[in-house]
């Protein structure tokens, strides 16, 4: 083989392989992004409402009303611990 022919499959494979990687990078950045965090979309009279419907949920129990709560929303425990305190 030439050094023209090898340097040319060379070539094809290294731009075949940056096509990957751009192609990758690409579909990489637009499924990653993150949906906005509930306390960015909603108010805290919603949250309020969100843990009384938890605490009736789950019987009065604040360890599961916690749980729904943070499979509902995503927010931090001691954020959802400070609105199940707070609903009275």
């Amino acid at each position: 083989m030439s050094t023209t022919a090898v340097l040319s499959i060379v070539g094809v494979g290294l731009a075949a392989y940056l096509v990957g990687v751009l192609l990758w990078a690409t579909a990489r950045f637009f499924t990653s992004r993150r949906k906005p965090s509930y306390a960015m979309t909603h108010r805290y009279e919603e949250l309020h409402q969100l843990a009384g419907a938890a605490l009736r949920e789950a019987h009065g129990d604040r360890a599961q009303a916690a749980h729904i709560m943070r499979h509902a929303t995503r927010l931090p425990r001691h954020t959802i611990n400070t609105a199940l305190l707070l609903h009275r």
